[in-house]
């Protein structure tokens, strides 16, 4: 069995969803990109426990960092800025511990759910276009989130299918999460073109009456 360290292991999909269609294209490969050496902030313990999926400091700062990274990657290629959405960041962060509890790192679970499956299983109503990347990196000592961050956009930018769904115009909402299992991380990160929850259709108004 490979060791991905240092690298990043990633994979990308992405997906058409409209009613009756599915059309998947998915990819799966080793990436180079590591942190470049550079000053590096203070140091996070990523290896911190959860309880009921709950996120700790180390990987709400990552998650942050994440967001950061992407949309100033989307803007140096004059893509719209992500919006984040926490009901997708839902989805992620359940794929993220499923793969660090049941050891795996795939788009499609050991059960067979894939990326479809997780959508609409919280969001039945959902018809818009998504994409998924994942990504594995060991944790390094010493290494700042905001590095961490960078080194993830910088292997999804070096792949097409990644880059692809990273930098889609189409894409304006996203939702990022990570988990860690104390010796790597988990970083999934879901992009689509309508937001989990739209909001409600306003009420056509009344018409006026006109008496005889």
């Amino acid at each position: 069995m490979p060791i991905f360290l240092p690298s990043f292991r990633i994979s990308a999909l992405q997906k058409a969803m409209v009613p009756g269609i599915m059309a998947l294209i998915a990819i799966s490969l080793m990436a180079g990109a590591s942190a470049t050496a550079r000053q590096a902030g203070p140091e996070k313990n990523l290896a911190a426990e959860t309880d009921d999926l709950a996120e700790s400091d180390a990987l709400s700062d990552l998650r942050q960092a994440l967001y950061k990274a992407v949309n100033k990657t989307r803007a140096e290629t004059g893509a719209r800025s992500l919006e984040r959405d926490v009901g997708f960041e839902a989805i992620a962060r359940d794929h993220a511990h499923d793969m660090v509890d049941r050891k795996y790192m795939s788009h499609v679970s050991p059960d067979g759910k894939n990326p479809r499956d997780r959508m609409l299983a919280r969001f039945p109503d959902f018809t818009g276009v998504a994409g998924e990347n994942i990504a594995m990196r060991s944790i390094r000592k010493g290494e700042s989130t905001k590095d961490t961050a960078f080194a993830a956009v910088e292997a999804w930018l070096g792949s097409p299918p990644h880059r692809k769904n990273m930098l889609s115009q189409r894409h304006g909402f996203a939702g990022i999460a990570a988990a860690d299992n104390g010796r790597a991380l988990y970083i999934v990160m879901v992009l689509t073109s309508e937001p989990s929850l739209r909001p409600p259709e306003p009420e056509p108004a009344n018409g006026s009456e006109t008496g005889s």
